[in-house]
């Protein structure tokens, strides 16, 4: 199943209450927030420092869409879905590798071919899944490569599974990753192993140490309970600190090699919100075969809009915590947003205005990754150019010598743009 920003809906009914297992509580921190009260401000106000790294141009470089984008002290690593692969860029965009063959695997044009991506910080490896579906199933593989496309070694996943991009590295081999509610009883049976849980911890590449949010013995059977899935993936990892989004609750967890460290839970105003039963109530919500007296779930989200049916895009960086909200008024674009875990405060990167801090140029509220210092997104080089020419004409803007000979001499089609961006602190 290829990630994507278009609702789509799967079967999934999960616990709300905060328990593992073995019935730990963790600590949960809850964020009130409301989208219309966050505030904005100039690119002077609001960041130290915003960078434009164009990345280098060749024909092995080529990148037709940034579908994922890892970031490590010294490279961006992007995945391109479309030409099934992973290309390796310096920090200052310089191109270094592509990488597209993995181990012994073999590609074959009669099965649907996907990768996702993650990183060992505690290895400095960067970490592929493949998995590939055919006529006799699927085959599931970690491929493990050196910062500089160097092949390491592959293994196969976990009982074979297909982590659908629902998974990520937690350092030194080890990984947590999601899986739904089986769809029915004869899944359920194949599916022992999993204890009636939804979040995994594996060591070693391929053992099971931990299992979390356990759901209801018959919520198998359940299949009118339906839930919106929408975004590029659940988890997030920023030099090792992973997040994990559950969907159906709006609660952030924090994990580390441990399991679970800690929770936040986000409480919007009612209009932003679903409404009591919306993924468990199966008499009043229907997906499918829904009779004229019932109303489904799409139809409910298209008359309520504002309604936040997805976060996505969430790192946790000092005091903040950044993230996108996903509602169908707005679509993808317009809610950016930064929550000051201290204070309370809450800044709309959206409402971010371009200044002379930036040369007037473009800021691209849509974060796509972040590190220790910087949060990033990106840009196509054809709308960069163009606004530069807007700018450059109405503000008599003035660039840095890198960009102003990048405007002059890039080459036709070129690259995306990355954004690097510096929060100001005390936001």
């Amino acid at each position: 199943m290829k990630k994507s920003h278009c609702l789509m809906f799967c079967f999934a009914i999960g616990t709300a209450a905060l328990q593992a297992q073995n019935n730990s509580i963790f600590p949960q921190q809850e964020l009130r927030i409301d989208p219309e009260a966050a505030t904005g401000g100039t690119a002077s106000q609001l960041f130290d420092a915003i960078n434009y790294i164009p990345l280098e141009t060749t024909r092995q470089s080529l990148i037709n869409k940034i579908d994922q984008l890892v970031v490590t002290k010294e490279h961006f690593f992007i995945l391109d879905e479309l030409a099934s692969a992973v290309f390796v860029f310096k920090k200052n965009g310089k191109f270094l590798c592509r990488i597209n063959q993995f181990g012994n695997l073999k590609k074959s044009a009669k099965s649907s071919f996907y990768i996702n991506i993650t990183y060992d910080y505690g290895t400095d490896e960067l970490v592929i899944e493949t998995y590939a579906f055919n006529k006799n199933g699927a085959d599931c593989f970690l491929h493990y490569f050196k910062p500089d496309g160097t092949y390491i070694k592959s293994v196969q996943s976990y009982k074979n599974t297909n982590f659908h991009s629902q998974f990520a590295c937690i350092g030194n081999h080890r990984f947590m990753f999601f899986m739904d509610i089986p769809y029915n009883a004869k899944e359920a049976a194949l599916q022992s192993w999993r204890d009636s849980c939804t979040l995994f911890f594996l060591k070693s590449d391929t053992v099971l140490y931990k299992k979390y949010l356990p759901y209801g013995p018959d919520n198998h059977l359940r299949l009118a309970g339906g839930r919106v899935y929408v975004g590029p993936t659940q988890f997030t990892s920023a030099n090792g600190n992973v997040l994990y989004y559950k969907r159906d609750n709006y609660t952030l967890y924090a994990v580390d090699t441990g399991g679970i460290k800690e929770t936040f839970k986000f409480i919007f105003p009612m209009a932003y919100s679903f409404p009591p039963g919306f993924f468990t109530d199966t008499i009043k919500w229907k997906d499918e075969d829904v009779p004229k007296n019932r109303e489904s779930r799409v139809d409910f989200l298209k008359k309520n809009d504002l309604m936040i049916y997805d976060l996505a895009h969430f790192y946790k960086m000092n005091d903040y915590l950044i993230f996108s909200i996903r509602n169908l008024k707005y679509d993808r674009a317009n809610w950016g947003l930064v929550y000051n875990l201290k204070t309370g405060s809450l800044v709309s990167l959206y409402r971010a205005e371009p200044d002379t801090l930036n040369s007037f140029l473009p800021i691209d509220n849509e974060i796509v990754a972040a590190d220790d210092t910087y949060i990033y997104s990106t840009i196509s080089s054809n709308r960069f150019v163009s606004e530069s020419e807007v700018v450059r004409r109405e503000k008599k803007a003035v660039f840095k010598p890198e960009l102003e000979d990048y405007f002059q001499h890039r080459p036709p089609n070129s690259n995306p743009v990355i954004i690097q961006l510096k929060l100001k602190q005390g936001l």
